[in-house]
């Protein structure tokens, strides 16, 4: 009589089947491989321009059978040291993480780990640096003024007169530097879109903007955010806008911060 094999070893030997014999397979998720990468995101911080650095990157397996991290890839400007790993049972594998700074700014990115582990595949780290010196510009006040109308007696027309806008803006430079070289920020534009309350369409407008904000310092500035044509049956009305500060710091690279506003234009008298 032909003895069947008891619950106990049935399970066993679906086990080991679902490990792949220990190794993974060319491609094969496993149950039984369990991957976990350290740390769970990789910041860089302040990496000086022209400078390069390295982050190590831990890679474990807390699974029962080997895991076969098939895929190891990083995002440019990042790089990874291997392209490939194979961890075996409750052991881990260490990869480096390069970053070299070639121009100033916030950079951020990720790797992806591709496995055979069927749960966490693929899993993604973030990773992020600062390089060189990230000149940033910020919005300290602003002041749209409403639009006021009046009646022309002669033509019988509705008049508009129309205050320019006031802002503070600031600079921030980070690392903190007193120069030289220096991070001042010449102004340039402001971008305006608007949404009417009644849902009226003005196009999107770009104005000058004059001035300049030393480095860490801030700059009190005048600009305009409507044009007289775009007032014509607007009495009475309101608009939210949307302003883009633009500038350039002496070095040449583009700077903006974005800004929010109501502008309230009076209805003309009758």
């Amino acid at each position: 009589m032909r003895n069947l094999p008891s619950s106990a070893s049935l399970c066993l030997v679906i086990l080991a089947a679902s490990c792949g014999g220990g190794g993974g397979g060319g491609g094969v998720t496993s149950s039984c491989a369990n991957i976990a990468v350290t740390p769970a995101q990789v910041e860089f911080g302040e990496v000086p321009l022209q400078e390069a650095r390295i982050q190590s990157v831990t890679v474990s397996n807390i699974g029962t059978c080997d895991l076969d991290v098939t895929s190891i890839i990083a995002s440019a400007p990042f790089a990874v040291s291997k392209p490939t790993l194979t961890v075996l049972p409750v052991t881990q594998e260490q990869i480096n993480v390069g970053f070299n700074c070639v121009s100033n700014g916030v950079v951020s990115g990720s790797i992806t780990f591709k496995s055979n582990d069927g749960n966490k595949s693929p899993l993604v780290i973030p990773v992020s640096a600062q390089c060189g010196v990230v000149v940033t510009l910020q919005v300290e006040s602003l002041s749209i003024p409403p639009v006021t109308a009046a009646l022309d007696e002669n033509s019988g027309l509705c008049t508009y007169t129309l205050t320019p806008g006031s802002a503070t803006l600031g600079s921030t430079v980070s690392p903190p530097s007193s120069g030289p070289p220096f991070y001042d920020i010449i102004l340039t534009s402001v971008h305006v879109t608007y949404v009417w309350d009644d849902g009226a369409v003005t196009p999107a407008a770009d104005f000058p903007l004059g001035g300049s904000i030393p480095t860490n310092g801030t700059a009190s500035v005048q600009f305009e955010f409507i044009s007289y044509e775009s007032l014509a049956g607007r009495g009475g009305h309101t608009a939210v806008l949307t302003m883009t500060f633009n500038g350039t710091t002496v070095l040449g690279e583009d700077v903006s911060v974005n800004a929010g506003g109501t502008l309230t234009v009076s209805s003309c008298p009758l």
